[in-house]
């Protein structure tokens, strides 16, 4: 998760073993308000459809592989936006997550981007493994997350980095 003023940009690594049976198709759910922008296998384009769409529900997005998916490790690179509510409040962090599958292990890096700082953070089934407060190159916040099953959630809030003032007084 890579969080800015422009909105939330979800990059995941999707990892599946396809034996014996090849994989044509693939579902995906996404959270409101997630859009996917990309879907990749090595240098290869995934192309995709809507399956269904609401504007406070669940996104069902369906994967086409030709040739199919088959073998073991195959990893789909997939990209996708959302926007940050715009008061700062507590929010879920959106998901995205395959249907049909059998759900092994899954943790996210979430990196709060300049001015934006990360004000909360709430975990459901899941365990905050690592804590960074700033990375002087990137200008970022990060936190890494280990998900204990595929129902975890992530609430944060997010919002203005508050200035602070450095100062120092001499006297003669």
């Amino acid at each position: 998760y890579n969080l800015a003023e422009e909105g939330v940009e979800l990059t995941t690594e999707l990892q599946l073993d396809c034996d014996p049976t090849p994989i044509k198709e693939l579902e995906l759910k996404l959270s409101p308000g997630l859009r996917l922008t990309r879907v990749r296998k090595d240098e290869q384009t995934i192309p995709w459809t809507i399956a269904s769409s609401g504007p406070n529900e669940r996104t069902s997005v369906l994967l086409t592989f030709d040739p199919p998916l088959q073998g073991l490790n195959n990893t789909l690179s997939l990209t996708s936006f959302s926007n940050i509510p715009s008061e700062s409040r507590l929010w879920s962090l959106p998901r995205l997550q395959a249907s049909d599958v059998r759900w092994q292990q899954e943790s996210a890096r979430i990196r709060v981007f300049a001015p934006l700082e990360l004000r909360e953070l709430l975990l459901e089934n899941a365990s905050q493994l690592t804590s960074t407060i700033s990375d002087t190159d990137t200008e970022a916040e990060t936190t890494t997350i280990a998900f204990l099953n595929p129902n975890a959630s992530v609430t944060v809030q997010v919002g203005a980095t508050e200035r602070r003032y450095e100062y120092s007084l001499a006297t003669a």
